[in-house]
């Protein structure tokens, strides 16, 4: 372990490189626990703590914010229950937020650089969850934090044909992200967000949640084409709805308690 003296130098010395350059910094509260945080980068002795693409000034004053973000975070972690970040970790994390410019984006690297931070929580963060947040965009970032905080699963409804042998095929499906929807910027890429999230192991189907009410928000939007398919019916016994709903892997529930804290 570091020293005190040592910790205050490596704080010093991010409080250098990613805001003003004013020594003061490293005495605000939560510059320790950053200091404390980076040993393991400092000992690497990473040239990850020299920004070479953040130069002009308005780039400052974005990083700035950015600590002063990240200040906010750490000064509520018990010293007793602060480590080292691991460089796998924090390396590719603190490099991402050169570029981010999603201020979703930044808020889960964040929030995970706090959570690889604080050793309550060494079980669940894994180094995976940097690439997956640089590959999450905006909007999939705002449809996370809605099934977390709003506690909602997202239906899905699938018009399914089932044929005289008992196979089956599913035709037409569709899925409401309810209340998300008004946060989206590009609504009509909800389908490729939602398949997207699966693609990176947050998210999968499962069974049927009971008492969801916007189920029949979607029936209802998929009736025209399930009577299309009867009116046609040949070669086939049935055809009916059939629900499901996408929710958390236990891979995505460590994600978002990592990278979306309780509020």
């Amino acid at each position: 372990m570091f020293s005190e003296e040592e910790i205050q130098e490596i704080a010093i010395e991010v409080a250098k490189i990613l805001a003003k350059d004013i020594y003061g910094d490293a005495l605000k509260p939560g510059m320790k626990q950053i200091g404390l945080a980076l040993e393991t980068v400092a000992k690497l002795g990473n040239t990850v703590l020299t920004p070479i693409m953040l130069l002009n000034e308005g780039a400052r004053m974005v990083r700035d914010s950015i600590l002063d973000r990240w200040q906010d975070k750490m000064k509520v972690l018990p010293e007793a229950n602060i480590k080292s970040i691991d460089g796998e970790i924090a390396i590719p994390a603190l490099k991402s937020l050169e570029y981010t410019t999603s201020d979703e984006l930044v808020e889960l690297f964040l929030n995970l650089l706090t959570s690889a931070s604080d050793n309550r929580k060494e079980g669940i963060v894994h180094p995976a969850f940097v690439n997956i947040i640089t590959e999450l965009s905006p909007d999939e970032a705002r449809m996370l934090k809605f099934m977390k905080y709003e506690n909602q699963p997202i239906c899905t409804v699938h018009v399914r044909v089932i044929y005289n042998d008992n196979s089956y095929s599913d035709h037409y499906h569709s899925t409401t992200i309810f209340d998300c929807n008004e946060a989206l910027s590009f609504k009509n890429n909800s389908k490729a967000y939602l398949e997207n999230l699966k693609r990176l192991g947050l998210i999968r189907q499962w069974g049927i949640p009971r008492g969801v009410e916007q189920y029949e928000i979607i029936e209802a939007f998929l009736e025209p084409s399930k009577n299309v398919i009867e009116a046609e019916k040949e070669g086939y016994k049935n055809v009916k709805f059939v629900r499901g709903y996408l929710d958390f892997t236990e891979f995505g529930n460590n994600f978002i308690n990592s990278c979306l804290p309780n509020e």
